[in-house]
């Protein structure tokens, strides 16, 4: 499987250790029935792999879903006192940490200080613990991200600059990077910065949407999408996450890499370079297509990749090149920037619907300029390596629109009616058969009749894996 599957394509399960959002896995009770708009949330899945779920069971805490809150997306809605735990990070305390989260403050907040209890806590802990990795209001209507050791010193963090916005939603990142420093960001870019001279922080549970246990020091107002790693993501890879996050949420950041929000916002991924050590070069959107291998990859080189929401339960004769292809409805669009050279792409076959009855097996990418199919789309035949269907070297244009596709297998239907087929008789194939190409004519058959579906029933079906013209 691939490596890289998580948010914006960058991490897994090892690394990328709590992934929550709004727009799926949200329950009313314990798992089995999905939240509507107004209901009390008792469960939030986790997407990391990791299977760390948030919970909430009484229901006087219970966050409310509240849907259409936010570029069509939706949201959990806190009121100061609700909260939802995730279970144990599982993250050590020796090494770093980055968490994201996509976030609206509503007027009327409490501000604390950075060295306090005091003030609204969008991310706490629980229980009460020593080390802390916290996101907070602080100095009247700043951001500020909370940090302390294991052993409880070291108390404070890094502040923002730009104040608490109460209008918009905000995509806020805070990091350590072990021994260098503690880092914040605000809708893509670094507002600020402490240097890191502590001993070990092991982020706790966290608590979302309130302090761990003042009862009205919380967040009031609406988490959409919450991120978790287990070391300092590099920028590129924030940047990447960034590009993921602003386009699906419709929000305006620094560093964006992607502008095909209107029409592809869905499942944003990508590779990109922002020097030797900031690098990311393989990415999965929505496990099923994965972009690696990038030729020519320089400083400021990124291509990121989003989808329609097209379906990937069935295959679809619309836009097709050709009556004998059939494609998924879903259909990436390229954001390119500076040149990656050529890359590897990779469908995963296990995500793929079935095949067409009469199929031949054989499957293509599709790159088009304009995004219909129909014409002057470029194919590209596709081996099957480790359950992926994969082209390697293929040029990718900015903007470019690509989608799977499948060659149906040709089929006839064998007359005269009944036949009984033997080594050595006679078949006639009638025309072009359904899917197929070429012109059938009277056969006189001296080989293998594994072809045929039956050699003594009537109306036998001729099929084949193989492509060509048979006469």
């Amino acid at each position: 499987s691939h490596a890289q599957t998580g948010p914006g394509g960058v991490g897994n399960s090892s690394t990328n250790r709590l992934w929550l959002k709004a727009d799926t896995g949200v329950f009313r009770d314990a798992g089995i029935t999905p939240a509507s708009n107004g209901n009390s949330v008792r469960r939030w899945n986790d997407f990391s792999g990791n299977n760390n779920h948030a919970n909430q069971a009484t229901e006087t805490y219970k966050p409310v879903f509240r849907t259409g809150i936010i570029n069509n997306e939706p949201a959990l809605e806190f009121n100061g006192t609700k909260f939802i735990d995730p279970a144990s990070l599982g993250i050590p305390g020796t090494g770093g940490f980055s968490y994201l989260i996509v976030f609206k403050v509503n007027p009327g907040y409490d501000a604390g200080s950075i060295n306090s209890s005091n003030g609204d806590f969008i991310i706490d802990r629980y229980p009460e613990t020593d080390e802390l990795a916290s996101l907070k209001i602080v100095n009247s209507n700043r951001y500020g991200f909370q940090k302390r050791t294991d052993w409880g010193s070291g108390l404070g963090g890094p502040i923002s600059v730009n104040p608490v916005n109460t209008s918009a939603f905000t995509l806020l990142g805070y990091m350590r990077e072990r021994g260098v420093a503690y880092r914040l960001f605000v809708n893509g870019a670094q507002e600020s910065n402490l240097g890191d001279s502590d001993g070990n922080i092991t982020p706790p549970s966290p608590r979302i949407g309130r302090h761990y246990d003042e009862p009205n020091n919380g967040l009031n107002g609406y988490i959409s999408e919450f991120l978790i790693y287990n070391y300092r993501l590099n920028n590129a890879q924030l940047i990447i996450i960034n590009s993921y996050l602003a386009a699906k949420y419709g929000l305006t950041i620094s560093n964006d890499k992607y502008s095909y929000d209107a029409t592809h916002k869905n499942e944003v991924a990508g590779i990109g370079r922002e020097s030797i050590s900031h690098q990311h070069t393989d990415a999965t959107s929505g496990n099923i297509l994965n972009i690696s291998n990038p030729s020519s990859l320089d400083d400021g080189d990124y291509l990121l990749y989003g989808h329609n929401k097209g379906s990937v339960n069935y295959w679809t004769d619309s836009e097709s090149p050709s009556s004998s292809l059939v494609r998924l409805q879903r259909e990436w669009r390229m954001d390119k920037t500076g040149e990656v050279g050529t890359v590897t792409l990779k469908f995963n076959s296990v995500l793929l619907p079935v095949p067409p009855a009469a199929s031949s097996g054989k499957y293509y990418l599709l790159v088009d300029t304009d995004g219909d199919f129909s014409t002057g789309a470029a194919e590209y035949e596709l081996t099957l390596n480790g359950g992926y269907y994969q082209r390697d070297g293929v040029s990718i244009n900015d903007g470019d629109h690509i989608t799977l596709a499948l060659r149906r297998g040709p089929s006839a239907i064998i007359s005269p009616d009944p036949a009984v087929i033997c080594t050595g008789g006679s078949i006639n194939l009638n025309g072009n058969p359904s899917g197929g190409s070429g012109v059938y004519v009277t056969h006189s058959w001296t080989g293998n009749t594994t072809p045929l579906s039956s050699t003594s029933v009537p109306d036998p079906v001729f099929s084949t894996n193989s492509e060509g013209s048979y006469n």
